[in-house]
This record gives C-alpha cells, sequence and structure tokens, in this order.
C-alpha cells in the first residue's frame, strides 16, 4: 500500500496521495477502535500526527484527515476531541536525506502564519508562546480574522509555537 501510495506522489497525483494515505490511517484506526470497544466501554485515543494530519476539517491538503475522523468520533459518543499543533517559527531542521551536506538546515516558518500571529510574535525572544484557538472562534465568524486566521482557528484548538527549535537526532 505505502508503495501504491508513494507511486501517486511521482506521478504528480498530489491530491491522490493524500487522500489514499488518509483512508489508510482512517481504515487501520477504525480496526483499532472496534477491537478496543470489544474490550471496553469507553477507550480514550491519543493521536501524534503531523499538523496537516491533525487538523480538523478540511486540511492543507484538501483532505478531510483522520484528525478529523477522530473529532467527529468523539462527538458522536457525546465526548470531544482536543487538536494541538505545535510548530517551530525559526530554528533548525532534519533534512531527512542522507546524501545532504549536512544532516539539518536552517527555517523559518513566520511567513506562513496568519498576519494575526505573525503580529504576535514578531518580537518573540521567549522560547514558546502558547495560543488558546478555542475562544477565537466567535470572531471567525466576524470580518475581524484574516481567512487564514480563520481556518486556524477552526482547525486546532491549541497552538504552541517554539522560537529556535531544533532539529531531532538519531542516536
Amino acid at each position: 500500500k505505502t508503495k501504491e501510495i508513494s507511486s501517486y506522489y511521482f506521478q504528480g497525483k498530489g491530491y491522490q496521495n493524500n487522500n489514499v494515505r488518509g483512508q489508510l490511517m482512517k481504515a487501520n484506526f477504525m480496526r483499532y477502535w472496534n477491537a478496543a470497544l470489544a474490550s471496553r466501554k469507553d477507550p480514550k485515543v491519543i493521536f501524534k500526527l503531523g499538523a496537516f494530519h491533525a487538523a480538523r476539517g478540511l486540511t492543507d491538503t484538501n483532505i478531510y484527515d483522520i484528525a478529523n475522523l477522530g473529532s467527529e468520533l468523539a462527538i458522536s459518543q457525546g465526548e470531544r476531541s482536543v487538536h494541538v499543533a505545535v510548530l517551530g517559527l525559526k530554528g533548525k531542521a532534519a533534512t531527512g536525506n542522507p546524501f545532504a551536506p549536512g544532516p539539518e538546515v536552517e527555517f523559518d516558518n513566520t511567513d506562513q502564519l496568519p498576519e494575526e500571529i505573525k503580529t504576535l510574535v514578531a518580537n518573540m525572544t521567549d522560547k514558546y508562546f502558547l495560543i488558546n484557538l478555542e475562544p477565537l472562534r466567535d470572531f471567525g465568524y466576524g470580518k475581524r480574522l484574516s481567512d487564514d486566521m480563520k481556518k486556524t482557528v477552526f482547525q486546532y484548538d491549541v497552538l504552541i509555537l517554539v522560537n529556535g527549535a531544533e532539529a531531532l537526532r538519531s542516536f
């Protein structure tokens, strides 16, 4: 299945690559969920996902990914899900390329942030900046927030920004 999914990417079929991957993750999760339900009434779930997969609703890859399934499943069980995104603002990331000249590369993600968040972190010197996005949802219906900020506010509940992020190292 991994080979099939990867082949879509190399064929320039980005949507199909993401959609089939998302369907596979959801099918695998539901198999585990149903097995857990057979042995206990109220199983608890924690997903550890990349930011694109962790979003509620339509993701940046234009699919309703596994975190959205988790959100809907929680609602159907009379519960709620909490979606936390941890994003590096600036720092060093692992290249993931064993042939790269160095194992790390500098990055600056501030340009990818909504204007409202850019303003908040413009002079940030602290290592971490935490934003509780839930109270901002009522503003999301008005013209007070940019479209990018509205999207962020409805996809995640909490945003943790990391200044001076460091690449993971293998041991």
